[in-house]
């Protein structure tokens, strides 16, 4: 192997992983992966990371979830990352992100990344597209993103801001229709909230919807309750 660069070590860690998607620390910090693709012009071979990668480096530096978010988004965009958009579901005992990461675009260094808090007794779905649309940057509590979020998006002229529709991370940075996407997202937030009825040909669905019972671990195990 080649060595294309150095991180600094994390201070103390039981966390090692040499194997793909790692999942879990010893905080109860845990994460899952699906791809989510990003617009072309964002390719770049410039940087150091992979998703796997930074997903190992969060776990071994991270006790809570929003630590982890915070620690994978930052070194991103100071190593630079160089994997298609990922979207990481990252969580522990008392809360739930969406961390969606994409490459910065050709001959650059770094990342462009957004991460949404799910809402206390709401369910999300990411199948394989982006789902974070709007940020909203006077709610640090329930938003986090980078710092060249918005200004990519208007160099590259995906976003007006002077236009009137709002910004939204997915149609900028990760626009998609795909039927396998939207059919599966249609599937787990009916089946979480039935009564709002969705229409299972919609482009976009709710960001999240709140349970309409108790979700037990016994459902995510009964695959029929689902498919």
């Amino acid at each position: 192997p080649v060595k294309i660069g150095e991180i600094p070590e994390a201070s103390e860690t039981y966390t090692y992983f040499y194997a793909g998607y790692p999942y879990m620390n010893e905080h109860q910090v845990i994460m899952g992966e699906t791809t989510i693709g990003n617009q072309r012009e964002l390719r770049t071979g410039e940087g150091l990371l992979y998703i796997e990668t930074l997903q190992i480096l969060g776990l071994q530096r991270a006790k809570t979830a929003r630590e982890a978010v915070q620690v994978m988004g930052a070194l991103a965009e100071e190593y630079g990352y160089i994997d298609g958009g990922e979207c990481l579901t990252v969580g522990d005992p008392n809360e739930l992100w969406f961390f969606e990461v994409m490459p910065p675009g050709a001959f650059q260094t770094g990342a462009i990344w957004a991460a949404v808090r799910i809402p206390e007794g709401h369910v999300g779905v990411s199948a394989n597209r982006s789902r974070i649309g709007r940020i909203d940057p006077n709610d640090p509590e329930n938003y986090m993103f980078s710092s060249n979020v918005f200004d990519v998006a208007i160099e590259n002229g995906w976003w007006d801001p002077n236009g009137e529709d709002p910004f939204l991370f997915y149609e900028a940075y990760g626009p998609s229709t795909a039927m396998g996407s939207r059919r599966r997202e249609w599937r787990v937030l009916s089946w979480a909230a039935p009564s709002l009825k969705l229409d299972p040909y919609a482009s976009r669905f709710p960001f999240t919807v709140k349970a309409e019972r108790p979700i037990t671990i016994q459902d995510m195990i009964d695959r029929k309750s689902v498919v």
